[in-house]
């Protein structure tokens, strides 16, 4: 067994639990154990990196920057740049340039609902005739009778559907602005219909955003939806960079060491107006432009000095150095182990 793999392993089996990721963490992030861990850590990035094509990518595209929520763990309601619907033009231009590199994934999302999006079954149907997998993160709050019928005609491949309770109280001050009744009745609603067409898509994911407000009630929550939906997924709320510091101030003096943020090689994110922002995570007001495709094409933007330069940093481990990606929490919580998923992967196809 070479070292790679036994790194791997071993961060695999203790990072499966908070309890021994926690401290392996602690370790890892230890000046005597940090360097050695990120020689290994890079040599792993760059061996997947040698695979890297620009057809891996997905658009990470917001049709619509406007959302009936104020969801409480979401910076939506602080954002000050111009409510706008993507022109038509500008959709199919993007996806044309997609498509033209091999790209074939969609997910409509970031800072908006995309249902509120009085284009979105006419996008789905564009993407759907040049073959594009589609993923819609929505909160439900709109899937009406005529909207689901119309999803269900021309169905995308997946619905993440963000439900983090199982009580009404704490479903609403969780996503504030929404009704719970109303919220699980479509879900149902759409559920059962899909059930009597006999369709397998789309396939439905509820996103469960775990948090303070919700705390314990994870395990009833997947009990009462497992049977009911394709699958549950469990996210931490990311929180803050201040947040993080404070919980890890045993640090002392060390500088925490932020890990390459594989998101950057995952995802282009596309804001409303055509401009694509360096994070679909934290950069909610547009404040970190990479390019802008009104003008530009998918290709010139990721070749362009701006991107070169943040992905550089990052695998050199100076994200830090970044002033939006200094304040995430991301490349210290989870990117420790992130890159390592790409190794299994290979490891499984050489067996």
């Amino acid at each position: 067994m070479n070292i790679h793999r036994l790194i791997f392993r071993i961060v695999r089996k203790l990072s499966k639990n908070k309890f021994s990721q926690k401290y392996l963490f602690y370790f890892l992030q230890h000046p005597f154990a940090s360097k050695p861990y990120c020689y290994f850590y890079s040599k792993v990035i760059k061996k997947h990196l040698k695979e890297f094509k620009l057809s891996n990518l997905g658009i990470y595209l917001e049709s619509i920057n406007v959302c009936n929520s104020s969801c409480v763990m979401c910076p939506y309601p602080k954002m000050t740049r111009p409510k706008k619907i993507m022109t038509k033009e500008l959709f199919k231009k993007i996806v044309d340039d997609a498509q033209g590199l091999g790209i074939s994934s969609l997910l409509f999302g970031f800072f908006g609902e995309p249902f509120l999006d009085p284009f979105i079954f006419e996008r789905i149907k564009y993407l759907k005739e040049r073959n594009f997998r589609i993923t819609i993160f929505s909160n439900a709050s709109i899937l009406n009778e005529e909207k689901i019928k119309r999803l269900l005609e021309n169905p995308p491949d997946r619905l993440n559907l963000a439900l983090d309770s199982l009580k009404k109280e704490t479903y609403e001050k969780i996503r504030r602005g929404l009704s719970f009744e109303k919220v699980v009745s479509n879900i149902k609603r759409l559920i059962e219909e899909r059930k009597k067409l006999n369709q397998e898509y789309p396939k439905i994911h509820l996103v469960f955003v775990e948090q303070e407000l919700n705390k314990g009630e994870k395990q009833e929550f997947i009990d009462y939806w497992k049977d009911k939906v394709d699958s549950i997924k469990v996210n931490l709320e990311q929180g803050t960079i201040d947040d993080f510091k404070i919980e890890n101030q045993a640090y002392g003096k060390h500088r925490l060491v932020p890990y390459p943020c594989k998101k950057l090689w995952s995802h282009v994110t596309v804001m409303s107006d055509g401009r694509v922002a360096l994070c679909q995570c934290m950069d909610f007001d547009g404040k970190h432009v990479l390019g802008d495709l009104n003008k530009s094409t998918i290709r010139e933007i990721w070749e362009g000095k701006i991107f070169k330069r943040v992905r550089e940093l990052h695998l050199n481990y100076q994200g830090d150095q970044i002033e939006l990606c200094k304040n995430c929490v991301y490349p210290y919580r989870l990117n420790f182990r992130t890159w390592w998923q790409a190794f299994k992967k290979n490891e499984k196809k050489k067996k």
